[in-house]
């Protein structure tokens, strides 16, 4: 077997084909093999990729669906995971909270399907000890049910700075956002851009019920994920 010039996926693919001992894999996609707002899908191969990160995953299903693969297969979509060792929020949002520097748009409410990491781990571990009947050649969203990114947003400032987050008219901040593009384009840092202000104010919500249906509800609550993070960021100093 040759694995030259061939996607590292394809590579890995062939790997566990030629590999008689692999009984299953969970090949790791995305929820953003669908843009924020393309609302629910028709069907598992109903795709509309959010960027070229969200495209390299519609690739990587396409290449497991037609591996021809002699082992059981599932493929999830994490949601938006979260929790202790996040490098991006981290030095992102969390690190603006702690400062009170973050603000958030207001306006009609977001809707998110976030992912306690303890959480997602859980699930993935429930779908490599499922019967195969449950698994083989399915897709399962990983996270919690669709909630308020305001609920999930001021659940972390109230533990960091004891207070829920700000929120400003949605005008304002889309004037900021625009500010912030031209400022972008001449080598400006800023916090606000258009593309942030539209995933602030996007809703997307994904067909996870069916995870939840099958493997039960994910053990983890918000308040104890929230404390873990907390807990490792003091720990490890950053704040």
């Amino acid at each position: 077997m040759t694995f030259e010039k061939i996607p590292m996926v394809q590579q890995m693919l062939q790997a566990v084909k030629a590999t008689t001992s692999v009984n299953r894999i969970v090949v790791t996609s995305t929820q953003h093999v669908r843009k924020p707002g393309s609302g629910m899908p028709l069907n598992e191969e109903d795709f509309n990729p959010l960027m070229l990160y969200g495209q390299s995953k519609v690739i990587t299903e396409q290449l497991t669906r037609n591996a021809d693969l002699e082992c059981i297969w599932t493929i999830i979509r994490p949601t938006n995971v979260w929790g202790p060792w996040h490098p991006y929020l981290v030095h992102g949002l969390w690190r603006l909270m702690k400062k009170r520097l973050y603000f958030h748009p207001g306006g009609k409410p977001v809707i998110r399907s976030y992912g306690y990491v303890c959480n997602v781990v859980w699930q993935i571990e429930k779908i490599l000890n499922a019967p195969p009947a449950l698994v083989d050649q399915k897709v399962y969203y990983v996270g919690e049910m669709p909630s308020s990114q305001l609920e999930w947003l001021n659940a972390f400032s109230q533990s960091l700075i004891g207070r829920d987050v700000r929120v400003i008219p949605s005008g304002l901040i889309k004037s900021l956002a625009a500010i912030g593009d031209i400022l972008t384009s001449f080598g400006v840092k800023f916090p606000m851009y258009n593309s942030r202000y539209k995933n602030l104010t996007t809703s997307n919500i994904v067909p996870i019920a069916a995870t939840i249906e099958t493997f039960g509800d994910p053990p983890y609550s918000l308040e104890h994920g929230v404390k873990e993070a907390v807990q490792w960021l003091e720990k490890e100093g950053y704040f």
